[in-house]
């Protein structure tokens, strides 16, 4: 994945939050980013359907994080993410 996309964002997570909560925030935001990439490979030539799937889990995501179960979800959405992503990556002999 491109981290760097996420290197201000890390940075600011890093410097505002105290010692041990950044990692878990850092987790939180891979695991969520693992998931809209499988997302795009699944729904990407249908962008309303794939517009529609990530407005949704954005909300389930929201209220996830609202309740306070977003370190428990972190392994599963990793595991999510990289499941739906090889099995829809398009594999191109050049």
């Amino acid at each position: 994945m491109n981290v760097y996309f996420l290197q201000s964002e890390i940075l600011w997570i890093v410097s505002y939050f105290k010692v041990l909560q950044p990692i878990g925030l850092v987790f939180w935001m891979f695991s969520i980013l693992t998931v809209y990439r499988g997302a795009l490979y699944v729904f990407g030539a249908n962008m309303r359907t794939f517009l529609k799937v990530v407005f949704a889990l954005f909300i389930a995501f929201y209220l996830v994080s609202i309740y306070g179960v977003s370190p428990f979800l972190i392994p599963v959405l990793i595991v999510i993410g990289f499941m739906l992503f090889p099995r829809n990556y398009p594999l191109k002999s050049v």
